[in-house]
């Protein structure tokens, strides 16, 4: 008798684990928006050294008292919180009874491919092993740029960026993501609460995403690999604007927010 990958996973969600790990993944993907969220502030403030993204976020937790050890905490369950994300793109509702139709399987694909590569740089980090370098978005686009179509294919990863960060924008504004959680379990107050948090930091995220989405094709139409940035490289392009200091205040408080909002969704998300 042969066992279907739906009954495979049926089996696994009767085991109370996986839906720990990716609680923890979920938990720990809103202490590094918290951590970046206060980064991207330093930013704000003149602190230029700092890097306000998720490698940075990772080095600022490791280098405090007993850091290491809260990044392997962090790894471990990014790593699950991937795992859960690739099973739910692979088997929809049988993972996953929020990932029921094509666009959240993709979303749930590009969860965990995006968190997996995270968990790799906080092994690195935990391990000693992991580069501070935060070039890496000027790094491939150079090598992209070099490939025959690379000046096309840069653009189109720029209008993709733009287009996942306009989804957040449109999922922020219109509450979407409630979908996601078990709001019959939280008293008026608290869903009241936990919704203006999500709301404010998908908004945030948004426009973040389409701030690199634009470096990113002003890099592929200019042919110049530096203009393309990261996160960090985004944020600080922002606050070297004119009222981007209090833009990025906005967007650190959303990122703050969406931290916050991250700790409550890793009780109140639905996951079996």
């Amino acid at each position: 008798m042969t066992t279907t990958g739906g009954q495979v996973i049926h089996k696994a969600a009767a085991n109370p684990w996986p839906e720990r790990f990716a609680r923890l993944g979920l938990a720990a993907r809103g202490v590094m928006f918290i951590v970046i969220g206060i980064l991207a502030f330093r930013v704000a403030f003149g602190h230029s050294e700092d890097q306000a993204s998720q490698n940075g976020a990772l080095r600022e937790i490791a280098s405090q008292p007993g850091g290491k050890v809260l990044v392997w905490i962090v790894a471990i369950g990014l790593i699950g919180y991937a795992l859960w994300r690739l099973l739910s793109a692979a088997f929809g509702p049988a993972a996953d009874p929020v990932a029921t139709d094509a666009k959240q399987r993709v979303k749930a694909l590009a969860e965990g491919v995006g968190y997996g590569a995270v968990a790799v740089i906080a092994v690195k980090i935990a391990t000693g092993s992991g580069s501070s370098s935060s070039g890496g978005g000027q790094k491939q686009a150079a090598a992209v740029l070099s490939w025959p179509g690379g000046q096309f294919l840069v653009g189109l990863a720029a209008l993709v960026i733009i287009g996942v960060g306009l989804y957040y924008i449109h999922d922020g504004w219109t509450a979407d993501f409630t979908k996601e959680l078990k709001v019959g379990e939280m008293s008026p107050k608290a869903r009241k609460a936990v919704i203006a948090l999500g709301r404010f930091g998908r908004v945030a995220q948004g426009i973040v995403f389409c701030t690199i989405g634009v470096l990113v094709m002003i890099a592929a139409v200019q042919y110049d690999p530096d203009k393309a940035k990261g996160l960090d490289g985004a944020l600080k392009t922002l606050a070297g604007e004119p009222y981007g200091k209090w833009l990025l205040v906005f967007i650190a408080l959303g990122l703050l927010a969406y931290g916050v909002y991250g700790l409550a969704e890793a009780k109140l998300r639905r996951v079996s």
